[in-house]
């Protein structure tokens, strides 16, 4: 834009400079020599002025485009960083989301961890409490076999003691039926029983 602003100047100050000169020209061959000369040597110096305008306006057109590719040159360093600083952004974005999504697989995988140990514990709850019935009824059973024993035990304790009691009339009485059939053999006749 600057270019084109300063480059516009310089051909209009040529073409104004060109037309002032053909102007003073043409008048100064119409009044004569003498004013033509002194008019030319003014339109001269008129022309190197413009001239040197001219020169000093490419100067500066020359600094302006020299600043302009400076600055061009530093936007497109500052652009190619952005550009980088974008794309690591956009890489650390896209990392970023591949960590969250490892973090929601790993919830859903505690989760349906913890359910099953959850469920696993319930049901080893549950055959705990089932076995736990099973020697309830287990001990009922023993202890009604407990009882069973020991009233059997109490009956052939008293039976021991009624046929401790019982054994020695039996064994005299048949030690005296022994005797009275020895007696019997040997006297060929009963003996009569003790009363």
């Amino acid at each position: 834009m600057i270019e084109f602003f300063v480059v516009a100047l310089v051909v209009g100050t040529v073409l104004t400079t060109i037309v002032a000169w053909l102007d003073i020209r043409g008048s100064v061959t119409r009044e004569g020599s003498r004013s033509k000369a002194t008019e030319l040597v003014a339109t001269d110096l008129a022309l190197g002025a413009e001239q040197k305008r001219l020169a000093d306006l490419k100067a500066e057109l020359a600094a302006a485009e020299t600043r302009v590719a400076e600055r061009e040159r530093q936007i497109s360093v500052e652009l190619s960083k952005l550009t980088a600083a974008d794309r690591e952004r956009i890489e650390a974005a896209g990392e970023l989301v591949k960590q969250e999504a490892a973090l929601t697989d790993r919830e859903r995988n505690l989760e349906r961890s913890l359910a099953d140990a959850e469920r696993s514990a319930a049901e080893a709850i549950a055959r705990i409490d089932a076995r736990e019935e099973v020697l309830a009824i287990q001990e009922a059973r023993l202890q009604q076999q407990d009882t069973e024993l020991a009233g059997r035990q109490r009956s052939v304790a008293e039976r021991e003691v009624i046929g401790a009691r019982a054994l020695p009339r039996a064994r005299e009485s048949g030690l005296r039926a022994a005797e009275s059939d020895w007696w019997e053999k040997q006297l060929g006749s009963p003996i009569p029983a003790k009363k």
